[in-house]
């Protein structure tokens, strides 16, 4: 019984394993993008309910008493 392994084996190995790791790089950047964009979309949301809710207490803050 031999424990010795083909350089062809280790190098399809090694390719096959580079070829998972740029597919999970490539999925891990996208997910890592579509959060940013999300978080920033969720961002947007609170700052223009923000904007509105100062919209509207404008004139109480104007008033002279």
């Amino acid at each position: 019984m031999s424990a010795s392994v083909s350089k062809a084996s280790v190098l399809k190995l090694l390719i096959e394993t580079e070829t998972d790791l740029v597919l999970v790089e490539t999925k891990l950047a996208k997910a890592v993008s579509k959060m940013k964009v999300e978080k920033e979309m969720a961002f947007r949301k609170q700052l223009d309910l923000i904007d509105k809710e100062l919209v509207e207490l404008l004139p109480y803050l104007l008033e002279t008493d």
